[in-house]
């Protein structure tokens, strides 16, 4: 049972890591899209204020983003001595705030170490 339940484990951990690295991708790419168009605004809007605004909400969105992915691969790999039901509900959390196919697999993940530690 123990040799099942830490198969759970590590396979809910690489997944949360792999939704956790997507997370951040995601979050990446959406702060240089949103960077590099809010320069162009600038440049081609004679109302660039409202365009800044509507960058700054993306900005804020990616940002969000790779601080969910971050925390999930850290809790992933590192477990900082959590139970693995606690664990599992954390990353079910961080999962359906993210985003995708990336907090998807962080769920699958949460919900493999919460099935790993009943």
């Amino acid at each position: 049972m123990a040799k099942r339940n830490k198969s759970l484990s590590n396979v809910g951990s690489i997944l949360a890591v792999l939704g956790g690295a997507i997370e951040i991708a995601i979050g990446v790419l959406t702060l240089i899209g949103e960077t590099l168009g809010g320069i162009v605004d600038i440049f081609n809007t004679a109302n660039w204020v409202s365009s800044l605004g509507g960058g700054l909400e993306s900005l804020i969105i990616a940002i969000i983003l790779i601080v969910i992915g971050v925390i999930s691969i850290l809790l992933a790999l590192g477990r900082f001595g959590l139970d693995w039901i606690i664990l599992g509900i954390i990353l079910i959390v961080l999962g359906v705030v993210g985003s995708g196919i990336g907090g998807l697999l962080v769920i699958i993940g949460g919900i493999l170490f919460l099935i790993a530690g009943l």
